[in-house]
């Protein structure tokens, strides 16, 4: 028999369909609204920004939780809240970012104005973005999170400003293919190219640590055996990818 505490739970959930039973959402709100909160501080959220994250998610959980319950693939209640707290913090974050765009505003901020709403990434392979990580000339990376493999990746999004390029769509297509074809240690695994949507990405490893900049920033020169290491796996990576016709 399942503890009290999940029968509860479900019966709970159950009730949240009624958006007048006001004692359900009083006891989901004590539940679930510390969650919600961290899940936004924990992501840089001030208190207040953090607040009204809370009043969001439980907006849309109103609306759809109907629609969950009925779903035969919905898995459990507290993943499913989380992934739409997740979705709504990247919405926050870059609707944040589109209101405070000056002349002044940075390339970066400019590009994640420009993203595809979460839902779009979502539906394409089951993935939730979390915050930019880079940017260039070509585009965007972003650090998501692959729900149906369980795994971090990382996406590179083509610049807005050339999505809308027929050239620059079919080079973004051609080197995300070739650069697939290659296995190497030192070169980062593509695991999908998305190219016929209006914002072509591709779905690659994410790595973790800091830049080879970011590195020399804070301890200023290295040594020449470090320096031939890195050298080494570059020329190697290269050259991988060269035989490759990149």
């Amino acid at each position: 028999m399942k503890p009290a505490h999940e029968l509860t739970r479900a019966s709970l959930i159950l009730r949240l369909q009624d958006a007048d039973d006001m004692a359900a959402w009083d006891e989901f709100a004590a539940i679930y609204a510390p969650v919600v909160f961290n899940v936004a501080t924990s992501r840089g959220f001030q208190a207040a920004d953090a607040d009204n994250l809370v009043q969001e998610v439980f907006m849309s959980v109103a609306a759809a939780v109907s629609n969950w319950l009925q779903r035969d693939d919905r898995g459990s209640f507290r993943a499913w809240l989380l992934r739409i707290a997740r979705n709504a913090a990247v919405d926050m974050i870059t609707q944040k970012t589109t209101r405070s765009l000056g002349r002044d505003g940075s390339e970066a901020q400019l590009h994640l104005a420009n993203l595809p709403a979460p839902s779009e990434l979502s539906s394409a392979l089951d993935l939730e973005y979390e915050r930019l990580i880079g940017s260039g000339g070509m585009g965007v990376v972003l650090k998501a999170f692959d729900t149906e493999l369980n795994r971090p990746v990382a996406i590179k999004l083509l610049a807005p400003y050339l999505a809308s390029s027929g050239a620059a769509r079919k080079r973004f297509a051609r080197e995300a293919r070739a650069a697939a074809a290659v296995v190497h240690q030192h070169v980062v695994p593509i695991h999908n190219v998305e190219t016929e949507r209006e914002s072509p990405f591709i779905v690659m490893q994410y790595v973790s640590g800091e830049s080879l900049q970011a590195r020399i920033d804070r301890e200023g020169p290295l040594e020449l055996c470090e320096i031939l290491r890195i050298g080494m796996q570059v020329a190697d990576a290269l050259s991988a990818t060269h035989q490759q016709g990149l």
